[in-house]
């Protein structure tokens, strides 16, 4: 098929997508749980070198690559200390950063409401949101205990979406694929893209990790990059 004067070939286009939602999924996963015994696993196991080693193979750069860095970096100087110091350590300044554990101890919760609302509004928005995921299909289980405009549930929106596109794209449908990249580029736009970076910027300084630090960044520059 011809668009824009360039072929387009599907199957390349699936790849990119799903490439896309591996990428959302990562960020969710990483938001949305708590770090365990078994994340902390994975982390010895791939080691700083691997991580970077990512980084570098993917000629990624800005935030995105400063982030890995940071998480590599991270890796390597606590690989020889007890699985069990390593995961109280991330668990701790995973609830700081993202619970909202108070003004003096951590950042403005990340949720949506809280940095677009009025205080008059809040309620609005959040419904807003809730209905957006609706009308496309995606069902929150009922085992997920926190608000629609949780920064978590945002990003495993958008990792729905760039695996619907996949899938569209791999049962030959471009015009089901294109209305799903467009449906994510407007939810960046008009919502995650619109203020995460009010709430990274504050963030940043309560991290006392190097692991969220670099994670992050790349919060934001993966989603500079999707909404460019």
């Amino acid at each position: 098929m011809i668009e824009d004067g360039k072929q387009v070939n599907y199957l390349e286009a699936a790849a990119a997508a799903r490439n896309q939602a591996n990428v959302y999924n990562f960020m969710a996963t990483l938001l949305n749980e708590r770090p365990n015994d078994a994340f902390v696993d994975n982390l010895r196991q791939a080691g700083g070198d691997f991580i970077r080693g990512l980084a570098e193979e993917a000629s990624l750069t800005g935030g995105i690559a400063d982030g890995f860095r940071d998480i590599a970096k991270y890796v390597e100087e606590k690989r020889s200390r007890p699985e069990q110091e390593i995961r109280q350590d991330l668990a701790v300044d995973w609830t700081r950063l993202f619970r909202g554990v108070s003004p003096a101890y951590s950042p403005m919760p990340p949720y949506e409401a809280s940095f677009m609302g009025d205080g008059n509004n809040d309620i609005e928005l959040i419904q807003g949101v809730d209905q957006l995921y609706r009308a496309n299909g995606l069902v929150v289980s009922n085992d997920y205990h926190d608000r629609p405009d949780y920064i978590g549930l945002e990003f495993s929106f958008l990792q729905y979406l760039a695996e619907a596109e996949a899938q569209a794209w791999e049962q030959g449908n471009p015009e089901l694929a294109r209305s799903h990249h467009e449906t994510a580029r407007m939810f960046l736009r008009q919502h995650l893209g619109a203020w995460i970076n009010s709430f990274i910027a504050p963030a940043m300084r309560f991290a006392k990790t190097g692991f969220y630090h670099g994670f992050l960044q790349l919060c934001q520059g993966v989603v500079a990059e999707a909404a460019a």
